[in-house]
């Protein structure tokens, strides 16, 4: 019996925790919901995008694991879901095989790649290759956070210019957008600078102002561009034309079904 409890304790931290939660800690629980939720859900459909799949799988991916990491993970603080450069190397590795274009496909290739990850990186828990982290030396871990943070802002050159340039690597889409800056949209650029702009000057005043209760930066720049777009219908200012926007998403929850790995 107590080999099982054991077990249970290294397998499901929430055996641990659970008797100990104090009504104090779900307060502060529900506030933190409630503030990462509503960022959640534009960071979500940001990543789909990013990853070249429709905006309601970016909720999905975002939503599924938080139960599950609730329920089996041994620390509180590690971010779960989607990110950023993840969503990139999904686009990168799925359109060298599938064609964007090719919608269905391509939304079963992502399907397929996610499962093939999640059993990998069950296989690799079950034989503690975790350990191999220890491996990796500083440097490496410095240079992999320089070279995402690099990559990640070329991917999003296209938002922010308002222009297509085709994928491919960081001096490609830099010597793209410099070959084509006469169709560079000025109210495309003016909006993203306006965000980079907000979101710096909150992370400023949270600094010197807000060392407890911090503004969240992301939740008043979504507030200012829905407002914008909505008065100025979709950004359409000085006869520019209207910039791209997500548009509706459908409610509901998708129905279960194995991904066709043929």
């Amino acid at each position: 019996l107590l080999t099982v409890v054991n077990f249970l304790k290294r397998r499901l931290p929430i055996v641990v925790w659970l008797p100990a939660y104090s009504t104090s800690l779900l307060q502060a629980d529900i506030a933190a919901g409630l503030v990462v939720g509503i960022v959640l859900v534009p960071q979500a459909v940001a990543y789909s995008l990013l990853a070249e799949l429709p905006p309601l799988y970016g909720l999905y991916a975002s939503l599924a694991p938080l139960p599950m990491y609730a329920l089996f993970a041994p620390s509180r603080h590690v971010t779960v879901g989607p990110f950023a450069l993840v969503a990139i190397l999904i686009a990168d590795s799925l359109s060298t095989v599938v064609p964007v274009s090719h919608r269905e496909e391509y939304i079963a290739a992502a399907l397929s790649l996610s499962l093939l990850v999640g059993a990998f990186h069950l296989l690799m828990a079950l034989f503690r290759f975790d350990v191999l982290i220890a491996l990796l030396s500083n440097s490496v871990l410095s240079g992999f956070t320089t070279a995402s943070g690099l990559v990640i802002a070329a991917s999003q050159l296209k938002h922010l210019l308002g222009m297509h340039i085709p994928r491919g690597s960081f001096p490609q889409t830099l010597g793209y957008a410099l070959a084509h800056a006469a169709e560079v949209k000025p109210h495309a650029l003016a909006l993203g600078a306006l965000g980079v702009l907000t979101l710096v000057a909150i992370s400023t005043l949270n600094k010197k102002f807000c060392a407890k209760v911090k503004l969240p930066e992301q939740l008043f720049l979504i507030v200012i561009a829905t407002t914008l777009s909505a008065l100025t219908d979709n950004f359409n200012v000085a006869g520019l034309g209207p910039l791209p926007v997500i548009g509706e998403i459908p409610a509901g929850v998708p129905s279960f079904a194995l991904p066709d790995a043929s």
